[in-house]
């Protein structure tokens, strides 16, 4: 990233920083250091991710991509890799679930339904068990992040995923900010 970083972002990305060096524990719900926190998204990895999911990342998720990692940290079981290096974590990797949350996943061929399709722009950044996720809205300048599960009490086989999605009320910076500042759950 070439152009000046907000003051946010970098505030965000410190604490981020302060919070995976004061523990081991790099998500809420893994063990400490499994995996470990994915290495930096390059500017090749990046055009590659842009190539799939035909859209560009907005500044700010390659800006936390590419200063802290790539996924294996954060709440829940982490963010998820935007390129597929290895699998960090539970969930997988975002470009991965992305497909499979359009219907365009080769593991789907021969079933009745596929999944729910999510228009461009929405990306799912968190896994946290079972059928639920984190989504981000990169369409919009904020970034609201939304809660989906596609088993929840809301949920409903024929409505598109972004009719189903819970927004959390917050913008990534905050977001991820919070959960950077609070203190690291204890169990697992």
């Amino acid at each position: 990233m070439n152009a000046k970083v907000p003051e946010a972002w970098e505030a965000m990305a410190a604490a981020v920083s302060r919070r995976l060096h004061q523990t081991s524990r790099f998500t809420d719900m893994l063990p400490p250091a499994r995996d470990g926190i994915g290495p930096a998204l390059t500017a090749k990895e990046q055009e590659a991710v842009e190539a799939q999911l035909g859209w560009k990342l907005p500044p700010l998720l390659v800006f936390l991509y590419q200063r802290i990692g790539n996924g294996g940290f954060g709440p829940g079981y982490g963010l998820m890799e935007l390129a597929a290096t290895q699998k960090r974590g539970f969930g997988g990797n975002a470009i991965a679930v992305l497909n499979f949350l359009r219907g365009d996943d080769s593991s789907l061929e021969g079933k009745d339904q596929p999944p729910p399709a999510l228009r461009a722009g929405v990306l799912p950044l968190v896994y946290w068990g079972c059928t639920a996720y984190t989504l981000v809205d990169c369409r919009a300048p904020d970034l609201p992040v939304f809660s989906w599960d596609c088993d929840g009490p809301d949920a409903q086989s024929d409505w598109p995923v972004e009719d189903q999605m819970q927004p959390l009320g917050h913008g990534l910076v905050d977001w991820i900010g919070d959960w950077a500042q609070a203190a690291p759950a204890v169990s697992g």
